[in-house]
């Protein structure tokens, strides 16, 4: 299936044991009501590049290239213009050159001022338990079945810095072009609306989304979505209080990311 959020419309249809749903241009996008991203291809690699020195700090172009899957060429023209306009600076380790944020707050700002969302194709999904117990049995069921999967939006949240009690789960999977309705139904789920979900599932086409390898974080054997992830999803979440929860996560983060810089 396309990219719903990418310049082509989508057409075609889903078919559900209960219904079939068809798609076309005239379908709202995932991302409405966000503003609207350049048409061409999305730069997830460079922004890769970014989430990798705010999560793991100091890095070499080789480093930074293998662990976000891009040439070193890209790394290199990621990180000028950062370093051009103060947000990177160069370091070095036993003689060997590094990279890193000179400002850990102003990187973050400039990652969320131009990450254009995930992409990929979301499905919304309603069940009875509470929000964390269904995000914990869904990637439970999709596990169980092979299927990859992490956590974002307020219950990663509210496990690394509790504020406000979840209100929706947000699970990123990766099903490799497998169904995942039987998986999902087992666990308690039902195919629903985006306004009345309680669990969002998002096949990401940005492959930035996991952590980066080696670095699977978990909380409470929930494993986690890559931390500038977590905090974009508390950031788009329905809610008067998201800046209070965006407030209160950010600082958790950067401890986090100044602890990894330090090993």
């Amino acid at each position: 299936m396309a990219d719903p959020t990418g310049p082509s419309a989508v057409t075609g249809r889903i078919v559900l044991p209960d219904r079939t749903i068809e798609l076309s241009a005239d379908l709202p996008r995932p991302d409405a009501g966000q503003p609207p991203s350049r048409p061409g291809r999305r730069p997830w690699g460079a922004l890769t590049v970014v989430r990798r020195l705010l999560t793991t700090g100091p890095a070499s172009q080789v480093d930074l290239g293998r662990s976000a899957a891009v040439s070193q060429a890209r790394v290199s023209q990621a990180l000028s213009g950062l370093v051009a306009d103060g947000l990177v600076r160069r370091t070095a380790h036993a003689g060997r050159p590094r990279w890193a944020p000179a400002d850990w707050d102003a990187l973050v700002d400039w990652w969320l001022a131009h990450y254009p969302g995930p992409g990929g194709i979301t499905t919304y999904w309603y069940g009875l338990a509470g929000v964390t117990e269904q995000a914990r049995a869904a990637v439970a069921a999709l596990r169980d079945a092979g299927m990859p999967a992490a956590v974002s939006g307020d219950v990663a949240a509210d496990l690394l810095a509790p504020w406000r009690r979840p209100g929706r789960a947000v699970v990123y999977a990766d099903p490799s072009g497998r169904p995942m309705h039987d998986e999902l139904t087992a666990a308690g789920l039902t195919p629903s609306g985006a306004g009345e979900a309680t669990l969002e599932l998002i096949v990401p086409a940005d492959p930035g989304v996991r952590p980066a390898p080696g670095t699977t974080a978990a909380e409470a054997d929930l494993p986690l979505a890559d931390p500038l992830q977590l905090l974009w999803d508390v950031a788009r979440a329905p809610g008067a209080d998201v800046d209070q929860a965006v407030a209160a996560l950010r600082p958790v983060l950067k401890a986090r990311a100044a602890a990894a810089a330090s090993r």
